[in-house]
């Protein structure tokens, strides 16, 4: 539903080749400090930065690269290809949201763990390759998701 909450038309313009999005708790890991030196185009999002524009931020890349859900979530709700990158054990839950999340697409959760990039020049290459989500699953899901829960954006409601 986040494109409900931008101004028309900004997904389109798409200011960043690839967005890095580290859950909070990861935040200063270093690995992803190295992929935003090392990806050219890339942008660091921090997710503790104002919501709404964290949402811009996301719409306008071309690939997300993310440990945090929410970041995966909002990606695919602009038809940003991503993938799930898994850099610690901070995170609580042993991967269950994420399994959730996928399982409401008839997917399985894939994830790609830090030690196992052996090239960070290939990572768009594997995004782009790994990418499942497709325009009708994610419009799919908007219908229903409004039919539960409508939303008028002009009414404020």
């Amino acid at each position: 539903m986040a494109p409900k909450l931008i101004e028309e038309g900004l997904a389109n313009n798409k200011k960043y080749k690839v967005a890095i999005i580290p859950h909070f708790k990861e935040q200063n890991h270093s690995f992803f400090a190295q992929l935003a030196k090392e990806l050219d185009g890339s942008k660091l999002i921090d997710l503790r930065d104002e919501p709404h524009h964290v949402v811009e931020q996301i719409a306008q890349s071309e690939l997300v690269i993310s440990s945090s859900l929410h970041g995966l979530i909002v990606a695919d709700s602009f038809r940003v290809p991503n993938l799930h990158l898994v850099v610690t054990n901070k995170l609580l839950g042993d991967g269950f949201k994420f399994d959730d999340y996928y399982s409401a697409y008839g997917l399985s959760h894939e994830y790609i763990s830090f030690d196992e990039i052996n090239d960070i020049s290939k990572i768009p290459e594997m995004i782009n390759n790994s990418y499942r989500i497709t325009d009708e699953m994610v419009s799919e899901m908007q219908k229903n998701m409004i039919e539960a829960f409508p939303f008028n954006k002009d009414e404020g409601e």
